[in-house]
């Protein structure tokens, strides 16, 4: 989908607009047969606000009365995801680029749960001391959180290549 005039300052109505323009005639679903699709409404699609919750436990941790340590991990809501997208983003105009640094730390911040009832184990403080915990550790939560929250890799180089890309194109627009 192109934007207008590829500009970064569309408006939500541009982009409504275009999305409606570029949908000319439906998307090929990729499943066995119709009956078996239920295409989700506005309201539906808008109630999936649970978030899904996972164990990452560590067995090869196991303490002395011989419980598993584990950690309670939730997915995130697509305004969580944007906003740690956003945290990842460091200065303004042509000096913007994309600052990984406590990556793992960060997520896990956010996703760690002290109980199902959405009490976060940390806070956004606590990112640099779990910076200075077991990176083996921290990877197979963040792996996990990740995962629940629809981030992958591939999402992160994107966001990291796109501010590369404005920077170059900025710099030879002067």
């Amino acid at each position: 989908m192109m934007l207008p005039e590829d500009r970064s300052d569309v408006t939500l109505d541009e982009l409504d607009r275009t999305a409606d323009e570029s949908l000319t005639s439906p998307p090929e679903i990729d499943v066995v047969t119709p009956d078996q699709v239920h295409i989700l409404s506005r309201q539906e699609l808008l109630s999936y606000t649970e978030v899904r919750y996972e164990l990452v436990t560590f067995p090869d941790r196991r303490r002395a009365d011989g419980s598993i340590p584990a950690v309670l991990v939730r997915s995130l809501t697509v305004r969580e995801r944007d906003a740690f997208e956003s945290s990842l983003i460091i200065g303004k105009g042509k000096n913007q680029r994309t600052d990984t640094r406590n990556i793992r730390a960060k997520l896990v911040a956010l996703t760690a749960m002290a109980d199902y009832n959405g009490t976060r184990l940390f806070t956004m403080k606590d990112v640099e001391n779990i910076g200075r915990v077991d990176a083996e550790l921290v990877s197979r939560v963040y792996d996990v959180s990740s995962r629940l929250s629809g981030i992958s890799e591939k999402d992160l180089e994107e966001l990291a290549g796109n501010f590369a890309l404005d920077q170059l194109e900025d710099s030879s627009s002067d």
